[in-house]
């Protein structure tokens, strides 16, 4: 039978690893009449970028999106839903993502990506769409992306921040080309996020397993009994127990009214011995007097 240290130590240890592998479930965010209110525009680069609704979508309503570079330049617009927030932490690590929309170009076309933002930071794979072709209405179809696509390095894992997803449009100015306009539609977005498998649960159940393995130990010799001292001030310690015994000092004990015996006083009832007292007087060398109790 395992030690009780040792049984505690590996209980944990297994419920550490099987704490990530909880129910979760596919997440799918879709929005296929795109209010203006639930839709946000972050920008990069130089140029200005605007999205609102109207009403020519496939069918219904869609968003309108121009992008306007500056001359020589280049612009992105990330395009938010304030509802597509995937926290990795609650709904679990991510394997991978699937996007699609639908797009209809009105003059020029954009280049196209999947986009989010996490922690602070926005983020764009290195693929995408160029929106170009045909009159009409069409679709990306669906791409597949992975963490290792998005060279800013996002973290999908279960101690990921929440994710906000959406969609990028990016267009250059061509000096030679002269000042387009570059206006597409947009409708029926689709991303999907699917169940972490267990595979993954079990890769963060690792993860979390090293982070707390990693963790300093404690130094055993900061946890040994302090064994007591006897300091140099203090009275000595009797090993045998309790204290030893000091010394009374007659001096510092005045309330013990113990006579003080010069070297010449005799107390009266001893007056019978002073010849004797006065023989030993003579024999011992002058000098101070050692006491000896026996």
């Amino acid at each position: 039978m395992l030690p009780p240290t040792l049984l505690r130590h590996s209980l944990c240890t297994l419920l550490l690893a099987l704490a990530p592998i909880t129910a979760h479930a596919d997440v799918t965010f879709t929005d296929g009449t795109f209010d203006d209110l639930d839709w946000s525009i972050t920008t990069s680069g130089l140029g200005l970028v605007t999205g609102s609704q109207v009403g020519s979508g496939n069918p219904g309503f869609a968003r309108r999106v121009v992008n306007l570079p500056d001359v020589g330049e280049s612009v992105f617009g990330w395009h938010l839903h304030d509802g597509f927030v995937y926290d990795p932490a609650i709904d679990g690590a991510i394997e991978f993502v699937d996007f699609s929309i639908e797009y209809e170009n009105q003059d020029t076309g954009h280049f196209l990506q999947l986009g989010f933002e996490q922690g602070g930071t926005l983020y764009r794979p290195t693929s995408g769409t160029v929106t170009t072709g045909a009159a009409g209405w069409a679709s990306t179809g669906t791409a597949t992306f992975l963490e290792s696509d998005f060279p800013a390095g996002p973290d999908f894992s279960a101690s990921g921040p929440p994710i906000t997803f959406g969609f990028v449009t990016a267009n250059s100015h061509d000096p030679a080309a002269g000042y387009i306009p570059n206006t597409v539609a947009y409708d029926n977005i689709e991303i999907f996020v699917p169940e972490p498998t267990l595979v993954v649960q079990l890769i963060a159940g690792a993860a979390l397993l090293a982070v707390v393995h990693r963790r300093p130990r404690p130094d055993p010799r900061s946890q040994r009994p302090i064994r007591p001292r006897a300091d140099r001030k203090d009275r000595p310690v009797d090993r045998r127990g309790g204290e030893r015994p000091v010394p009374t000092h007659l001096e510092s004990e005045p309330d013990l009214r113990v006579p003080n015996f010069g070297q010449g006083e005799i107390p009266y009832d001893q007056e019978d011995d002073r010849p004797r007292a006065e023989a030993r007087d003579r024999r011992r060398p002058p000098g101070p007097r050692v006491a000896t109790h026996r």
